[in-house]
């Protein structure tokens, strides 16, 4: 989902010729109208508060950490074993 700016002069979407992030949470960009063909904008964006998820102890929904756990051993196969497997014939 993108964000449209509307030309002010025609109304219709304008189109992104070049956008640059100067920071993690802020655009910069230079728009066009294609339909007029008339306007060029200059927009800067960005985001103005950041929310966090907080959870209770008791919070069914929350997600939780998965214990680690041991790699499965691999068997133990011999030299002779790995001779006589049926891919090898």
């Amino acid at each position: 989902m993108g964000l449209d700016i509307h030309c002010p002069k025609c109304n219709k979407p304008m189109k992104v010729r070049t956008s640059d992030r100067p920071t993690n949470t802020t655009v910069r960009a230079t728009l066009f109208c294609n339909n007029c063909m008339t306007v060029k904008a200059y927009f800067m964006g960005g985001i103005e508060r950041i929310e966090y998820a907080h959870y209770s102890t008791q919070d069914p929904d929350k997600p939780q950490a998965q214990a680690e756990s041991e790699p499965m051993p691999l068997p133990k196969v011999s030299q002779l074993d790995l001779l006589n497997t049926p891919y090898l014939t």
